[in-house]
């Protein structure tokens, strides 16, 4: 009677599930009028043909948004080169998709269809994958269940056990189902729960710290930028919001030049940057008459993980609202980091916080004092535990860990 009585529940959890899929495929079409986000992705999804399978082996990443793609590239670029593989990417969100486009490593990406058991399958169908690489986070039930079903080798890379493992209610319950249907599991942190919910887990560096190193190596100038900057100090601040910018207006001094990086680079979002430092010289890098402006709004996209070269310090947005933007891609350039206290979720960020290498900050003053102490004394001491811990992660070498597992146990 438990048995029977368990397995109804878990039916009836299911239905909830896929009436809440239903119910969220709904409120995109009715907000895909008013929220471009939402109308580039229905409107991707409704236009996209997806290609039919040729003879080589179809390998499928799927990656939530532009960060996950990030952390996915150096595994991509090392499947690139395998001749008798098709490498095919889908995102989510209609910002990844955006990212890709300006970076694009697959022969060709898509929209991942609402998971909805007639939607999968439809998509499924199509696609054909033989195999699929699952990044970071993200767990679609029915999508996860039908490539089981259907013998799908199927891998989990760069998860944050730890982080799941809080994870209570409904959405935790998902969560735990989905993780049965991973054949593996490549993790940046340990659960002794979710391990033994698992059919393999191993636990190393995440890839994107090789990614974050190899943007520093990657060649890339912008002579507008290094003459604006000149001989002076430079903070950027990277991947901000809206609370982030009026943060920094009030922590703003006149000793060093700003490099401002909105998130989404809207028209609304420049101008509320331009009105919160009303008064001073502010400059946007399209005008391409920088001149002797104090504060540089950076309304271009796909280029900030470059830019942190010309910084001096940094500050990554996001910390004040759902969660911080990616820490790796400037505390790989060797300069003091500073985020906002939201940084659950993302192991790296206490690795950072524990060397020293990312300074917490809970308001303005704070920031003022920072920017002002890290402007002021030799950095010779951090850029050097900053090496030493970049030469840690990337000694793990996860790249050639994971992507030697997909060619042995997955498309062999």
């Amino acid at each position: 009677m438990r048995e029977v009585t368990k397995a109804c529940f878990g039916y009836i959890c299911m239905m909830l599930y896929t009436l809440g899929i239903l119910m969220l495929k709904w409120a995109f079409h009715l907000t895909a009028f008013g929220n471009k986000k939402a109308s580039r992705r229905m409107s991707g999804l409704r236009q996209q043909h997806i290609l039919p399978k040729s003879i080589r082996k179809r390998l499928w990443f799927h990656c939530a948004s532009a960060g996950e793609y990030e952390q996915a590239i150096p595994i991509i670029q090392k499947m690139k080169s395998k001749k008798d593989i098709e490498l095919v990417i889908s995102f989510f969100s209609a910002s990844g998709m955006d990212y890709y486009k300006l970076h694009p490593l697959a022969d060709a990406a898509y929209y991942l269809p609402f998971d909805t058991p007639n939607d999968v399958a439809s998509f499924l169908d199509k696609l054909q994958p033989d195999a699929v690489i699952w990044v970071k986070y993200e767990f679609w039930f029915n999508i996860l269940h039908q490539l089981q079903s259907r013998r799908i080798p199927l891998i989990l890379i760069n998860a944050d056990l730890n982080y799941l493992s809080k994870k209570g209610g409904f959405a935790g319950r998902v969560i735990r189902k989905c993780l049965i249907f991973f054949d593996k599991v490549f993790a940046v942190s340990p659960s002794a729960e979710l391990s033994a919910i698992c059919k393999d887990v191993e636990v190393g560096f995440d890839t994107k710290w090789m990614k974050a190193l190899e943007n520093t190596r990657s060649p890339f100038n912008l002579p507008a930028i290094e003459q604006w900057k000149g001989d002076s100090k430079c903070c950027i601040a990277g991947s901000t919001h809206l609370e982030d910018i009026h943060l920094l207006a009030m922590a703003y001094g006149s000793a060093h030049k700003w490099m401002i990086v909105p998130h989404e680079p809207e028209g609304y979002v420049i101008k509320a940057i331009q009105k919160a430092f009303q008064g001073k010289k502010v400059a946007l890098l399209s005008d391409n008459q920088l001149g002797s402006s104090e504060i540089l709004i950076i309304d271009k996209k796909g280029i900030l993980k470059w830019l942190y070269r010309y910084a001096d310090l940094a500050y990554i947005g996001g910390g004040f609202g759902k969660s911080v933007h990616n820490v790796l891609e400037a505390a790989a350039y060797e300069i003091p980091v500073y985020c906002g206290p939201n940084v659950g979720g993302i192991p790296e960020t206490q690795t950072l916080i524990d060397t020293g290498l990312l300074h917490i900050i809970h308001d303005a003053e704070e920031l003022s004092e920072f920017i002002h102490q890290h402007t002021t004394i030799d950095n010779n001491t951090f850029k050097t535990n900053s090496k030493l811990l970049f030469e840690k992660a990337v000694s793990q070498n996860s790249t050639a860990l994971i992507s030697g597992y997909i060619q042995s146990r997955m498309i062999s």
